[in-house]
């Protein structure tokens, strides 16, 4: 599993879920899904992160990703 992660807040100091991956044991991608956070984005991290403002804008809200992996991990 593989967390990316934005910065929140108004120094973009806290850190909030933007994208998670998981791969099998095979290290095959089995979920990849950017996470829409509920807090407005003051640092992307691009640098790091590779997230950009236009990956966030379909992402799913954190309930609705973590309800989707669950599914993913049942099957």
């Amino acid at each position: 599993m593989d967390c990316e992660m934005v910065g929140v807040g108004p120094d973009g100091d806290d850190s909030v879920l933007a994208r998670i991956s998981v791969v099998n044991q095979f290290g095959h991608c089995v979920y990849d899904k950017f996470v829409k956070p509920q807090e407005e984005v003051t640092d992307y991290r691009t640098w790091v992160s590779g997230v950009r403002p236009e990956d966030l804008e379909n992402g799913n809200f954190l309930i609705t990703t973590l309800y989707s992996l669950f599914l993913v991990q049942v099957h």
